[in-house]
Formats: C-alpha cells, structure tokens, sequence
C-alpha cells in the first residue's frame, strides 16, 4: 500500500473529447469511455490495454465485470476503481511515479 494519504473529496474528470461519454451511476461511480480513460490517466491506449489491464484485473481478482460494462459497442470503465487502485499501487523502487498520481500530486490531492 502507497504511505500517501488521500483527501476525501469527490473525483472530477477533466479530460474531455466530442465523442466523450461520462457517465455517474446511482453509487456515485463515474463510467468513462476508454479513450476518455487514457486522456484521463496520460497513458496510451496499447497501455493501458496492453499492460494495466491484466493488472487492474489481477487486483480484482480477475472479474473484469467488476469495473468494465459494455454500452452500444463501447467499453466504460469504473474510473472510481481504477483510481483506487492507482492509489493503492507500490510506488517503483527506481523510476517515476504513474502520471496520474503525479497529477492528483500536484493539484494537491494526495496528502504526504
């Protein structure tokens, strides 16, 4: 578990194209479009279907269903689990933080 702590405030979404679809459930989860996701995260889309998804669904016990739901022909991601996770991750001994928490560090959102 990261030793940053977090600030409890609700989750904004920044990141927005004209094909973006942001949804909010009746739990207050915020579901994205998958390029939407990657804006959102600062990750191209090979990566995050390429290598974080095997992890987020490792974390989660392998039910993708769990943070993925399907709308038309378009995948929406819970983007309150995958924040979570980014969170929960182990910051790398060598290299950089994920660009997401760098963000969510410089707008003052995580507490040290």
């Amino acid at each position: 578990m990261s030793t940053e702590a977090v600030v409890e405030r609700p989750l904004s979404f920044a990141c927005r194209h004209p094909a973006s679809i942001v949804e909010t459930d009746t739990n207050g989860h915020i579901w994205v479009d998958s390029a939407t996701l990657c804006m959102e995260l600062e990750i191209s889309a090979y990566t995050r279907s390429g290598m974080y998804l095997r992890q987020v669904e490792q974390h989660y016990g392998g039910d993708r269903n769990l943070f993925r739901r399907v709308r038309g022909r378009r995948a929406l991601w819970d983007f309150n689990l995958i924040h979570d996770w980014y969170l929960a991750r182990k910051l790398p001994k060598a290299g950089f933080k994920a660009r997401y928490v760098q963000k969510l560090d410089a707008k003052g959102e995580l507490a040290a």
